[in-house]
């Protein structure tokens, strides 16, 4: 399929546990989803793993967005630090996948806690909010805070 034919997204939250994982439209609505175990033991089983799952819906999609735990670099695609995950330090996704996948993929990176807050801004509980937060609860602990409805960086927070 043509990319410009490809209008769905695949939507990876990486967790300590679990990577979960969706195909989702440009409205938000879940066309499908799933879960795998996240690897324990290291980048190169870890990037097999993502690597099985964009390519089961290549064809079909215009990006890839990741969640991701620890503190990202969204404009890069870099994790500088994996959280729960520290085999995760020093990885970009962005260039992995263009140049493991495919390099015309839309590829975002951001960490989970502001992932949910930029997801409940958009479709969920906080969309009608002006100023909100989310705090996600899994294998660690995160969060984001939006203020005007645009979310605060980490490092615009004390000790972020």
């Amino acid at each position: 399929m043509e990319k410009n034919m490809r209008k769905n997204y695949l939507s990876i939250d990486v967790g300590g546990t679990d990577i979960k994982y969706g195909i989702l439209d440009r409205a938000g609505n879940l066309i499908t989803h799933d879960k795998l175990g996240t690897p324990q033991d290291g980048v190169g089983p870890f990037l097999e793993t993502i690597d099985q799952i964009i390519r089961r819906y290549v064809d079909q999609i215009r990006g890839v967005a990741f969640s991701i735990p620890g503190t990202v670099i969204p404009a890069t695609g870099e994790v500088k630090v994996g959280g729960a995950l520290p085999y995760l330090d020093g990885l970009n996704l962005v260039e992995h996948v263009h140049q493991e996948i495919d390099d015309q993929l839309i590829v975002a990176v951001e960490n989970d806690g502001k992932a949910a807050a930029l997801a409940e801004l958009w479709l969920g509980n906080l969309h009608n909010i002006k100023n909100g937060a989310a705090i996600v609860l899994g294998t660690g602990v995160g969060g984001g805070y939006h203020h005007r409805r645009s979310l605060i960086p980490g490092d615009a927070l004390p000790g972020g």
